[in-house]
C-alpha cells in the first residue's frame, strides 16, 4: 500500500475505524508513520489517515463526501491479488454463509480480492480473516502475535506478464567456457518445468525455480 495526499477533507464527515473490532491502540497511532502502517494493515477497513483537530492522527473508513474542509490528509492506495485455480480456470470467491465466510470457485469478474502483510494472504473485503488452506480464520491484528515462521508457500506456478504475455523462464546462455542459466521471458506452456516456481509470502517474496532449486536474484539465480 502506498498513501497520497487528499486536500480538502471535512473532520464533520470522517468516520472512523473501529479500534475495538482492529485491536487499534494509541500507541498504533501516536504518529503518522505508525498509522499508515496499521491502516495497510487492516485492508478494505481503512481507507487512509487524518490529523484532526486534538491533534491525534486518526484511520478514516469514511472520507463522506465534502470537499471544502480544511484538514489535508492521506488516502490509501492498496494493491491487491486474485487467486485462480489452475486445473479449473476459475477464482478464489467469497460467500456468505450461515456461520460466517466460505470459499468457493467463481467467475473473474466475481473474484474476491486479497493482498499479504506479515506472512498473510488477508481478505481485503473481510480484513478479520486469513487464508487458511481451504478455508478463511479469523485473525489478530496486533503485530507482536503474528508469527513470521508461519508462512503461505505457493507451489508450482507459472508466473506470466499480462501484458506481454510472456512467463518467467529460464534459459541457457554460453559464457566464455562454460553455460549458465539466466532469466527469461517466453510463450507460456503449462507443461513446462522451467517455467515453473515456489515462492514464500515472507517479508520479501522469494522465488525459486521448481527446475534448479534456486532462488531468482534480479536477472540471475543466487
Amino acid at each position: 500500500a502506498y498513501f497520497k495526499e487528499k486536500e480538502k477533507v471535512c473532520e464533520s464527515e470522517l468516520k472512523l475505524v473501529n479500534n475495538v473490532t482492529f485491536e487499534i491502540t494509541s500507541d498504533d497511532t501516536k504518529n503518522v508513520g505508525r498509522a499508515k502502517n496499521k491502516c495497510a494493515f487492516i485492508g478494505s477497513a481503512c481507507k487512509g489517515v487524518a490529523k484532526v483537530s486534538s491533534g491525534r492522527f486518526e484511520l478514516v473508513a469514511d472520507f463522506g463526501s465534502c470537499s471544502n474542509g480544511t484538514l489535508i490528509a492521506t488516502q490509501k492506495v492498496q494493491m491487491v491479488i486474485y487467486l485462480e485455480h489452475e486445473a479449473s480456470k476459475k477464482y478464489i470467491g467469497i460467500i456468505n454463509i450461515s456461520n460466517g465466510l466460505k470459499l468457493t470457485l467463481v467467475d473473474k469478474d466475481k473474484a474476491a480480492p486479497f493482498y499479504t502483510s506479515y506472512s498473510r494472504i488477508i481478505s481485503y473485503d473481510h480484513p478479520e480473516y486469513i487464508l487458511a488452506g481451504p478455508h478463511l480464520e479469523k485473525i489478530t491484528h496486533k503485530l507482536k502475535d503474528i508469527d513470521i515462521f508461519k508462512t503461505w508457500t505457493l507451489g508450482s506456478c507459472n508466473l506470466q506478464n499480462s501484458k506481454s504475455g510472456k512467463s518467467l523462464d529460464i534459459k541457457e546462455v554460453k559464457k566464455a567456457s562454460s553455460t549458465i542459466q539466466t532469466i527469461t521471458g517466453s510463450n507460456t506452456d503449462l507443461l513446462s518445468s522451467s517455467q515453473r516456481s515456489m515462492s514464500e509470502s515472507r517479508e520479501k517474496w522469494m522465488l525459486k525455480s521448481t527446475k534448479l532449486g534456486q532462488v531468482f536474484g534480479p536477472g540471475k539465480f543466487c
